[in-house]
This record gives structure tokens, C-alpha cells and sequence, in this order.
């Protein structure tokens, strides 16, 4: 097959993936957008949808235009990524903007840490192109890892998740859903209500201490602070007879840190502000 051909090829495969969209739960509220080559996404809220966060995810820098009947559903939007000048689309994106909702609902991370272990993707959220958690993703995410990271970090429930590769170019509606549900297995879409176990970090924000409670006291409690660029600055380990604990945070700067807590195959991340 010629190198025209094949392109050919491959791009029908995409444009068939994105057109092929689906709701993985009626009743969520998050929708996830993930590629790799960022662009300008135009997202149309024409569905009522209560406390609508919307997750999105790319290497390259976004333009985020939200709009619709509905627009003001939207109570949270976070972006996480590598966020790269994007020199490919057009026009040229030098850094992730937003537009069309308030500018405090919105929150722009650089190369978190994920909460989900697949070792086909990487260890930071860094980029998400195909609806593949099965084979290697070439530096990227995979899709559970990208669901699981802005369920986590927005809080509520998994709705749909619409990937692809190259430049965002169309209006999505968030009425059309997305093309992807895979998430992890303690996600399932069928018990999305239930995905989450709760865990209570107090207070937030913090000044010296961080008190923690924990959901579950068979397993031992690893804690696992990170700073905006992905560098673990701390590291605490509680038994597992412990239902609560106390972290030291004198030695931390102020700003915004994502504390991650392991209990057993169970993880999850929490934003927290250091005063």
C-alpha cells in the first residue's frame, strides 16, 4: 500500500472512530476530550446537563470556545497535559485558553501524575489519541488513564469521552457524546455512582497539617504529594489500622498540590492549595 493510500487509509479510520459517538452513562456529568496535536475546540452545551465539568487533555496547546443553550451548566473545566506552544494547527496556539465561562472554573495543570497504573501508558498525564488500553501508546495516555485522572480530580460521575489524533476542527455537542468507554475497572460504567470511594482531606486550604481520613483500614496508606510540574515532594506511609492522619506540610512553598492516596489496587487524586 502507498504512502497515499495509507494515509487515506488511517484517516477514514479516525474520522469513522469520532463520528461513531456514544454516551457511556446517561446519568454522568464529566466528558472527557482527549488528542495529541491540540487545536481549537469548539464544545456546544446543547443538553441539560446539572453540574456539568468537562476534562481535556492534549501534548499541544487548545483554544477552549464553550457555547450553547446550556453553557452555564458548565461548573468546572480542567485541562491537563503537556501543553506545548501548537505551531501545527491553525492559527498558532502559544498556551491553553478558555472562553465562554467563567475564568475561576477553570483549571490549568501541567503533566500531573496519573492514579491509574497501565503500563501502556505514561506515568504523567501527558496526551491521549485512540480508544486503545491494550497495547503501547508511544509516550501518551491511555483512555482509562485520562477517565480515571479527571474523575478523580473533578468529582462526580463518567459520561463520555471523544479521543482522536490530529488538530480539533468541528463544534462538538455534548449531546453526541464521545467514542470512547473504556475506563478502569473500579470505574465500571455500569456502577459509575459508585466509583469513587470517598476519602476527606481537611482542611483545604492548608496552612501547616493536613488532616486525612481514610476510607479503608485493611490496607496499608501511602500518601504522595505532587507539585504543578509533576515532582513528588512528599512521601508518607500510614498503617493500615489507621483510620486518620496528620501530614506535615511546614516544609512546602505555597501553591496548588495534588495529593495522591493509595490504598491496596485503589488510588485517587485530590487538589489541595498550600497557604
Amino acid at each position: 500500500m502507498n504512502k497515499t493510500l495509507l494515509f487515506s487509509f488511517v484517516l477514514c479510520i479516525n474520522l469513522l472512530l469520532v463520528n461513531a459517538q456514544t454516551t457511556c452513562n446517561t446519568e454522568g456529568n464529566i466528558v472527557v476530550f482527549s488528542n495529541y496535536e491540540g487545536g481549537i475546540l469548539n464544545i456546544n452545551v446543547d443538553q441539560n446537563i446539572p453540574n456539568l465539568k468537562i476534562g481535556i487533555c492534549s501534548y499541544e496547546a487548545v483554544d477552549i470556545r464553550i457555547t450553547g443553550t446550556y453553557a452555564s451548566n458548565v461548573t468546572a473545566v480542567t485541562y491537563a497535559g503537556f501543553n506545548d506552544s501548537n505551531e501545527i494547527c491553525s492559527p498558532n496556539i502559544n498556551s491553553t485558553t478558555i472562553s465562554g465561562v467563567p475564568a475561576n472554573i477553570f483549571t490549568n495543570v501541567f503533566l500531573p501524575p496519573v492514579d491509574y497504573n497501565n503500563p501502556n501508558g505514561y506515568v504523567y498525564l501527558i496526551c491521549n489519541y485512540s480508544c486503545n488500553a491494550s497495547s503501547s501508546q508511544s509516550g501518551c495516555n491511555t483512555p482509562d488513564q485520562v477517565v480515571s485522572y479527571f474523575v478523580n480530580v473533578l468529582g462526580g460521575v463518567y459520561r463520555s469521552h471523544l479521543t482522536q489524533y490530529g488538530c480539533w476542527t468541528n463544534t462538538h455537542n455534548i449531546s453526541s457524546g464521545g467514542n470512547c468507554c473504556i475506563v478502569p475497572p473500579s470505574l465500571g460504567v455500569d456502577t459509575a455512582q459508585n466509583q469513587i470511594k470517598t476519602i476527606f482531606f481537611s482542611p483545604n486550604p492548608a496552612n501547616d497539617k493536613l488532616n486525612v481520613r481514610f476510607s479503608d483500614n485493611t490496607t496499608m496508606h501511602n500518601i504522595e504529594i505532587y507539585n504543578m510540574l509533576g515532582e513528588k515532594v512528599l512521601s508518607v506511609n500510614f498503617l493500615a489500622s489507621d483510620k486518620e492522619g496528620e501530614i506535615d506540610l511546614k516544609n512546602l512553598t505555597a501553591g496548588v498540590y495534588f495529593v495522591k492516596l493509595t490504598e491496596g489496587e485503589f488510588s485517587a487524586v485530590e487538589k489541595i492549595i498550600v497557604n
